[in-house]
């Protein structure tokens, strides 16, 4: 299952989540899901960003191992992690703001920066700058 929005302004796909069921992974299905979802967003914008887990923040190892794996799968998919920055994940009060890291998945060639703007357009102050600006992973969706 999965779910993204498509955000007017800035114009912007946002992945909210996607889930295969352990049973069904390692079959190409969350691939063929993923740049399904890609496609689509394709259709309305040239952008979609998405929230991953950071590694260095898991304290269980197995929570750490699969906050890799998802971030290592994005990055085979054609997406970029958008380094450079600090962004809280805020879900409500019942649960303390997350470190979280940024992922970007682009149409076209696109800059650290805009990245950055993209994303604060999105999730205002939640993100800022903290160093250099990087897109680690980048690769171009044809």
């Amino acid at each position: 299952m999965a779910a993204y929005q498509i955000f007017v302004q800035p114009p912007t796909g946002y992945l909210w989540y996607i889930a295969v069921s352990p049973a069904l992974r390692g079959n190409g299905l969350g691939t063929a899901y993923y740049q399904a979802i890609v496609e689509k967003v394709f259709q309305f914008t040239d952008v979609l960003l998405f929230e991953v887990e950071m590694p260095e923040h898991c304290t269980d190892a197995e929570m750490r191992r699969l906050a890799e794996r998802r971030i290592v799968f994005y990055r085979r998919n054609g997406a970029a992690l958008l380094t450079g920055i600090h962004y809280l994940q805020s879900v409500g009060s019942h649960v303390p703001p997350t470190p979280m890291h940024l992922m970007i998945h682009a149409r076209r060639p696109i800059q650290a920066r805009e990245a950055y703007e993209i994303a604060r357009g999105i999730f205002g102050e939640a993100v800022s700058q903290v160093g250099p600006l990087t897109l680690s992973g980048f690769q171009q969706n044809q």
